[in-house]
């Protein structure tokens, strides 16, 4: 019996091994509209990164911001489909800079977790050498990250010390997913990729703001909620309404007037 159950865990952690880059990441290679198209100004961007990779991104300014928000985006699609997140961005004044990781969109290259990280490191020093206001530190920046994309905004916030962090429809741990979804399976121990986002969160000191729907089959609330349990810097929770990582646009009047809160505190602290 003993032997059975190890030698079908053996087979599943082939399987995983095998599959897990598919399972993890789903890009789109194709741009489907460009801000432009919802009446924004933008700025097309390639920037490199430390491992040879030329990325895809969109710098969208605002003409009178309060900060510049840099997104890490969820783990499928591409920049083209999170235009509705940019204009909710810029009617709030916030200038925004999107970027593609490896192996999404025009970007070059092939994802890894690693990767990721160092995808988002380039479009901080972008953000930091490019932006006006941004190197004379007149004006902040803010990390949001959306889904996959919290512990990407974890990690960049852990080396990088934004004004404010946004962590958007996310969890503590690829592990800690897992397991909220399938607790008698060992699979989290055969997982190579960790995105432990709780890991980075211990060296973020600034603000964070934690979003999630109460609505969210993908990513339940109940991994929002031990998220922010465990932040022990300054925080607030925002619980919306709406499908996963789209409460933006299903309660939006919400989603906007929650973010406009936070910034608010924040720069009361500055």
């Amino acid at each position: 019996m003993v032997a059975g159950l190890l030698a079908l865990l053996i087979l599943a952690g082939g399987v995983l091994l095998l599959t897990e880059n598919r399972l993890v990441y789903y890009p789109d290679p194709v741009i489907h509209h460009t801000p432009a198209s919802a009446g924004l100004p933008y700025t097309d961007v390639r920037l490199s990164t430390s491992d040879g990779s030329v990325l895809d991104g969109w710098y969208v300014p605002s003409p009178q911001p309060h900060a510049v928000v840099i997104i890490c985006h969820g783990n499928a699609g591409n920049i083209s489909t999170r235009i509705p997140l940019l204009v909710a961005l810029h009617e709030l004044h916030l200038s925004s800079f999107i970027f593609d990781y490896s192996g999404f969109g025009r970007s070059t290259g092939r994802p890894t977790e690693r990767g990721t990280y160092d995808d988002a490191a380039a479009a901080w020093q972008w953000v930091h050498s490019h932006v006006p206001g941004v190197h004379t530190g007149a004006l902040s920046i803010i990390i949001m990250g959306r889904s996959l994309g919290g512990p990407v905004a974890g990690y960049l916030s852990s080396i990088h010390p934004p004004a404010a962090l946004v962590l958007d429809s996310t969890f503590p741990s690829i592990a800690s997913l897992v397991r909220s979804r399938a607790p008698y399976l060992p699979l989290r121990l055969l997982l190579r990729y960790r995105y432990n986002t709780l890991s980075f969160l211990d060296r973020v000191h600034c603000p964070v703001l934690v979003v999630h729907s109460r609505d969210d089959s993908v990513v339940p609330i109940s991994q929002g909620r031990a998220l922010y349990a465990a932040i022990k810097t300054p925080k607030m929770f925002l619980e919306i309404r709406g499908p996963h990582v789209q409460g933006f646009v299903a309660d939006s009047d919400h989603y906007s007037e929650g973010l406009r809160h936070f910034l608010s505190l924040v720069e009361q602290d500055q």
